[in-house]
């Protein structure tokens, strides 16, 4: 980590040397050290750009909320770290609004932190993908794609297909979920945030959607024919295919290419989707749960529809979002949110797939709550199919039975 440049933001002397020593005991060396939001701001006009900022919220004159918005407005600090003696429901509040304004969030520490503490968020971020240094200014502006790149990436099969592993809390891979990736020949990898929005815009989501799912299909029947049984895979599916009659047919049609079972494909539908009635999804939906496929809710407890229009789908799976799940084991509201979803979905005889599982804190806090699936960063990121074939080996090895 000695490469990393970093600034700290703390206008109690005290607490400033304590946290630059443990910075140097993970081997942090390039500190940068600012006792107000004023002199936080000369450093990074000066130095341009600061791998990782570490704030403080409550300073005299303009506080950590300020520096936040200052950094929503330039592209100087690749990540950011809160810490702060404020109680744990602000801590997540301002974390939150960070994120929505555009900054990479690792995390918030409570004060007094550990050196232990800032070590895992440090890693999180040396475990993120990179790109070239030249490249880098690109990468946190997240610029946006062309039109003509994105319709030209789909009709050459530029885009790939990663796939993020879900397993049960025993350890056993239950299955995977496959997202869509963008090895871009100037930008490097690109994640969905810089191009999906000019897919949806240009009306290309039916296209990538069923692109998407034919590599899902693909590699959980490549699976079959390797170790004797599919894997189990979950795919985003576009509401408004939903819309078109043929729809299940040409999903059947797809697994059946395949010789696959129809209970190996599981999709995923935004639960925004049924705010309002639609009866021609809901007979999409049903056919398909006729004949064996699966449907889950994705990001359940984000949407607009209410409690009574869900028990009206014919869903088989809900997906508890990262946004309740990240920081659970130090939250005791997010916890609470998540238990809800588990007793709610195990009276319906529903499967639970937790998102966002990223730490030690979250997976322990979890597994007091139940058996869900589980999904995220502490498990294993989204991967190509070759490394997932690898991990799937060593994670078998890990988890005989």
């Amino acid at each position: 980590m000695k490469s990393l440049k970093v600034l700290l933001l703390e206008d109690q002397p005290f607490q400033m040397m304590a946290m630059c020593r443990m910075l140097n005991s993970i081997g942090v060396s390039n500190v940068l050290m600012a006792d107000s939001a004023d002199s936080a701001t000369q450093l990074l006009e000066r130095h341009r750009h600061v791998d990782i900022t570490i704030c403080d919220l409550q300073m005299k004159g303009a506080d950590g909320l300020d520096f936040i918005r200052y950094l929503s407005e330039t592209d100087y600090a690749g990540a950011l770290i809160i810490v702060s003696s404020s109680e744990v429901g602000i801590l997540s509040c301002v974390a939150r609004m960070a994120h929505e304004s555009g900054i990479s969030v690792l995390g918030y520490l409570e004060k007094p932190a550990s050196s232990s503490h800032f070590r895992v968020l440090f890693d999180k971020f040396m475990a993120q993908p990179r790109p070239q240094e030249d490249l880098r200014s690109a990468f946190y502006s997240q610029k946006v794609v062309t039109v003509q790149e994105v319709t030209k990436a789909l009709q050459e099969s530029e885009l790939v297909a990663y796939f993020q592993p879900k397993v049960a809390m025993n350890g056993l891979v239950v299955g995977v979920e496959a997202l869509v990736r963008w090895p871009h020949s100037t930008l490097g990898m690109l994640s969905p945030a810089q191009f999906l929005p000019v897919i949806e815009s240009a009306g290309l989501s039916d296209q990538l959607m069923w692109f998407m799912l034919e590599q899902a299909l693909s590699v959980a029947a490549r699976q079959e024919l390797q170790d004797g049984s599919a894997l189990p895979v979950a795919v985003n599916i576009s509401p408004e295919v939903l819309l078109q009659r043929d729809f299940s047919r040409r999903v059947l049609a797809l697994v059946a290419k395949y010789a696959l079972s129809p209970e190996v494909l599981t999709l995923e539908i935004v639960e925004s989707v049924f705010s309002t009635s639609s009866p021609a999804r809901i007979e999409s939906l049903t056919r398909l749960r006729m004949s064996g496929c699966k449907v889950a809710i994705d990001d359940f407890g984000t949407g607009a529809s209410n409690m009574q229009r869900l028990f009206e789908l014919p869903i088989s799976d809900l997906k508890v979002p990262a946004e309740f799940v990240t920081g659970m084991g130090r939250d005791v509201r997010l916890r609470a949110i998540v238990e809800g979803a588990l007793i709610m979905a195990r009276r319906m005889g529903l499967t639970v797939t937790v998102e966002g599982v990223e730490s030690l804190d979250d997976y322990q806090a979890l597994s007091l709550l139940g058996e869900p699936c589980v999904q995220g960063y502490f498990i294993a990121r989204p991967m190509s199919e070759k490394n997932l074939a690898q991990w799937l080996i060593q994670h078998a090895q890990a988890f005989p039975g």
